[in-house]
């Protein structure tokens, strides 16, 4: 099971740079969507690179934006963050 979350994990970053390859600028839902794929598997410094690239790319994150970092960092063990 484990073996497929991460390959789950693996194709949903596939397809965003998919996406972006194909000139398909990603939407706040998007980053979203894959911020809180990586607050779901504790992987908190991916999803502040998804925030960075989406505030870069000049897209306003929401409160659900934030409260997606925040769960993130917690899940990552990065308590100390929030």
């Amino acid at each position: 099971a484990v073996c497929d979350e991460a390959g789950q994990l693996e194709k949903a970053f596939e397809i965003f740079e998919e996406m972006k390859d194909l000139d398909i600028e990603p939407d706040v839902i998007t980053y979203g969507a894959l911020m809180s794929v990586c607050a779901q598997h504790g992987i908190w410094l991916r999803a502040l690179q998804l925030f960075d690239e989406m505030k870069i790319n000049g897209l306003e994150p929401d409160t659900i934006i934030y409260e997606t970092l925040l769960l993130a960092c917690k899940n990552g063990g990065q308590g100390e963050k929030t």
